[in-house]
């Protein structure tokens, strides 16, 4: 995936897990919980893409791809326990060997990948007794993995597919998280002015874990962060322009938060204009390669 598309996904699950420890203070507010559950569902479907692509990236697909998938949850599962393992015996090889994530899996391709699972499945084996009895390690894992390894050896790669299931995933990925984005306008339309007197905390949750983190590389351009100057609350739906600038504009979400990217380096008039405060004309230099960050303090009026 694009970096904001991580971005994103990341915010996703934080969301999720935000309704997750809230869900019965709306649990009767029906038309909310609908769309919560559309949204979850909307996730479900993403995260199914996500493996799918991440399957492509690797060089499988289909039926390889899902033996590989498969093997690779099982061998980590497995390995988490074996490490405590290792550490009680403080085997420095063994602690190199099983303290693994999924995400390691997918980075070269998949047939060195199955090649890394085979020498953790191979350390495991000596052990296995002691860690099915002492450390909790599902019995049925260990042969299963077993059975992975072997099978996706058994079966030939077809490269046509996996750049086709590659295409397909990435679609599938930028609609997803578009009526993903739409339900979740939804529900903050719903949740937030439902809340937002009774229950400031959970709101202000909500929005926290609503915000997308800026991490990577950044484009040129400005970071802006509305305020109402007399409260200090951001506002929502505020207006940024650059003037003289293509026309580049952008509106301020629920933390106050708007940026305009991939400008040219050089000196604009930037123009802020919200409802029921005064507008502004600032004078800003943008550096090229950097990013101008800027706090605006709007007067009521």
């Amino acid at each position: 995936m694009e970096r904001e598309q991580n971005q994103k996904n990341n915010m996703y699950k934080k969301v999720l897990a935000f309704f997750g420890d809230f869900v019965a203070v709306f649990a009767n507010f029906k038309r909310l919980t609908d769309e919560i559950k559309q949204f979850v569902g909307f996730n479900g479907e993403l995260d199914d893409h996500i493996q799918k692509q991440r399957l492509s990236s690797a060089g499988v697909t289909g039926k390889k791809g899902n033996i590989f998938a498969d093997t690779v949850v099982r061998t980590v599962r497995a390995s988490r326990k074996a490490l405590v393992y290792a550490k009680d015996q403080e085997d420095e090889i063994l602690i190199a060997l099983f303290d693994v994530r999924e995400s390691d899996f997918y980075r070269e391709e998949a047939d060195e990948e199955m090649a890394s699972v085979k020498n953790i499945f191979d350390a495991m084996v000596p052990i296995a007794n002691t860690l099915v009895t002492d450390y909790g390690v599902d019995a049925e894992d260990l042969p299963e993995i077993d059975k992975g390894i072997k099978g996706y050896a058994e079966i030939e790669g077809d490269t046509g597919k996996v750049i086709a299931a590659g295409k397909a995933a990435t679609i599938g990925i930028k609609e997803n998280m578009r009526v993903a984005d739409e339900s979740l306008v939804i529900i903050d339309d719903l949740l937030i002015n439902t809340y937002d007197v009774s229950n400031p905390d959970m709101v202000a949750e909500y929005k926290g874990v609503r915000r997308m983190d800026n991490i990577g590389i950044r484009h040129t351009g400005i970071y802006a962060l509305l305020r109402n100057k007399s409260t200090g609350k951001p506002i929502e739906g505020g207006l940024m322009k650059v003037t003289g600038y293509d026309g580049k504009e952008a509106v301020s979400d629920i933390n106050g938060s708007a940026k305009i990217e991939r400008m040219r380096a050089g000196t604009y008039h930037v123009v802020f204009d919200a409802e029921g405060f005064v507008g502004m004309d600032i004078l800003m230099i943008v550096t090229r390669g950097e990013h101008l960050d800027i706090t605006v303090e709007m007067e009521v009026g």
